[in-house]
């Protein structure tokens, strides 16, 4: 934990690793000495099985001090971790930002969109960051970042398995920061199933000299498909010299189906190869994984 202020919402990162169930977050401060902390409105604990961690909603002058996390391994091992929290006065001058709208929690159905909107009050110009289960999320082709005078969000269509759980959006200013967490429910209907390639990819050769690429995939909503060439997305309407790999001579490429839906995403791979010396003739070895 770092300098704070009184406004601020700081985090502590605990232990990390493989943690049991009964991990627990202690506070060694004043009367409270060797007390557990409890969710309150403004001390919020999280934990997932690799990380614990302690949210101080709008730090006090009198939250300074250390406090102790106590969290107990899968192997049964008792971990213990110490982080100082150092509170500034922030009496004069600018202020540090300030949520008018916080997050909230929500439950979507995966496929959907949504859009997680903070509004935020600041006299200075702030800087946004989002976090998703601890990551740093930057905009792609999924999630785009909006702002909107003093409305800051997130824009995510369509909602993966994947974005499930804790969100936070960390805000800064001159004077300080301050951020808030939420947590993401992805609704999964019984029939939703992750893409799964029942035959594997087979780049096959054929006689006009061209590479035929067959693969038999399944899944609800039903998969996208992206090919590949060497790692190189190919469209609709490429055309590609066909060239032996320096390397390995019998070799014309190594390609790659990518399916994906909401569930997940998964692969199939398979190299084209003929038989002699940069040869095109001659029959297909083994397709390979």
């Amino acid at each position: 934990m770092g300098n704070g202020c009184s406004k601020c919402c700081k985090c502590c990162d605990g232990a990390h690793g493989n943690l049991s169930s009964t991990s627990s977050v202690y506070m060694k401060k004043g009367s409270r000495l060797n007390q557990p902390i409890v969710n309150t409105d403004r001390f919020r604990i999280s934990q997932t099985s690799k990380a614990v961690q302690l949210a101080v909603e709008h730090v006090q002058s009198s939250d300074a001090g250390t406090y102790t996390l106590y969290a107990k391994s899968k192997k049964g091992d008792l971990l213990k971790k110490d982080i100082e929290l150092q509170v500034e006065d922030r009496s004069s001058g600018d202020d540090p930002p300030v949520f008018v709208k916080r997050l909230g929690d929500l439950s979507i159905k995966v496929g959907t969109r949504t859009r997680l909107l903070v509004e935020i009050k600041s006299n200075t110009d702030v800087k946004i960051t989002w976090f998703r289960n601890s990551s740093r999320v930057i905009d792609n082709d999924r999630m785009k970042l909006i702002s909107e005078g003093s409305y800051y969000g997130i824009e995510i269509a369509p909602i993966m398995l994947e974005d499930g759980g804790q969100w936070m959006v960390m805000v800064e200013n001159d004077s300080g920061r301050n951020s808030c967490i939420a947590h993401l429910n992805i609704l999964v209907p019984k029939a939703f199933k992750p893409p799964e390639f029942i035959e594997k990819l087979q780049a096959v050769l054929t006689e006009h000299g061209t590479v035929s690429l067959e693969c038999k995939v399944i899944g609800v909503p039903t998969p996208v498909l992206r090919w590949f060439k060497d790692s190189k997305e190919i469209k609709a309407g490429d055309v590609f010299a066909l060239s032996a790999n320096p390397d390995d001579p019998t070799s014309l490429g190594t390609y790659t189906c990518e399916a994906v839906n909401c569930m997940g995403k998964t692969y199939s791979s398979s190299k084209v190869h003929v038989a002699g010396k940069g040869s095109r003739e001659g029959s297909l070895k083994p397709a390979d994984r």
